[in-house]
């Protein structure tokens, strides 16, 4: 039974076909991999929210007007009808002398529809369209999807180039 049993067990392993497998990964350059197409919302509704969003950023990130101007790079918006109401969304990366971000997308909601019964406590009105203030609100309560990314405000890297780094 024992001999029975070992032949079994070496039939069985000899039997094992190991099969190879291989990850294929793609590998883009820094230019491929920001190459987002650039289409940059111009309506009245649009620019207005871009206003927005520009001044709670600064504001929430606590960076300056000329940082913003010199290392966020916006590369697109929109306006778009969601569960929630009219949403806002925006997308940028990040610049700071040889490195830059991956993509951002920050969004929030711009006008709740007024079958929205969600966060009741958050005193915001429904099925107009919000001020700067309500957005904050929203933004601070991490309500209806509404996200806004975290930066910091380091102008200087700690290494020279990328080699470095790594």
């Amino acid at each position: 039974m024992k001999y029975l049993s070992l032949l079994l067990l070496v039939i069985l392993i000899s039997s094992c076909k190991k099969n190879k497998s291989l990850r294929e990964t793609d590998c883009y350059t820094h230019e491929q991999r920001l190459a987002v197409p650039k289409e940059i919302c111009s309506t009245n509704q649009c620019t207005t929210y871009q206003e927005i969003w520009k001044k709670l950023f600064i504001e929430r990130n606590g960076l300056t007007e000329d940082f913003f101007n010199k290392h966020i790079h916006i590369n697109n918006s929109e306006a778009y009808d969601g569960q929630d109401g009219t949403i806002y969304s925006i997308g940028y990366y990040v610049k700071v002398d040889w490195a830059t971000t991956t993509y951002y997308i920050d969004q929030f909601v711009i006008k709740i529809s007024k079958e929205n019964i969600l966060f009741p406590a958050i005193n915001i009105p429904r099925d107009i369209y919000l001020s700067e203030n309500h957005i904050r609100t929203i933004l601070e309560a991490e309500a209806f999807y509404s996200d806004m990314e975290k930066l910091s405000a380091a102008e200087k890297l700690k290494f020279k180039n990328t080699d470095a780094a790594l």
